[in-house]
């Protein structure tokens, strides 16, 4: 049975995976530190978080980050192979979310 509920999301400026954190900067650009390693970025035209422009909210989770623009669409998913990014469908980039989630081996996002 498909159950529909009503929700809040809370998307942020802020996230932290594992062993890393990410924070969206006043340019709309994203700086991450720690022991981050993402190699794995989708889409391809982005070679790491330094690139990412008119971001305004991540969510990370194991050894991914999510990247979502100021029109709640999904810009990009960067991480480390074996994780969840190289299993997250390339036409998922642009698809509008009210939320999204990030665990160490996958994640999910409310439209």
């Amino acid at each position: 049975a498909l159950v529909l509920h009503q929700t809040n999301a809370y998307l942020s400026p802020m996230c932290c995976g594992d062993n890393f954190c990410c924070a969206v900067q006043t340019d709309a650009t994203v700086d991450c530190w720690g022991g981050h390693s993402f190699r794995t970025v989708i889409p391809y035209w982005y070679k790491s978080e330094s690139d990412l422009r008119s971001i305004k909210y991540v969510t990370c989770g194991g050894k991914t980050l999510v990247a979502v623009d100021a029109q709640h669409t999904v810009a990009a998913v960067l991480g480390a192979a074996g994780y969840g990014v190289d299993s997250f469908p390339v036409q998922g980039i642009g698809t509008v979310v009210r939320d999204v989630s990030v665990s160490f081996w996958g994640g999910s996002f409310i439209d």
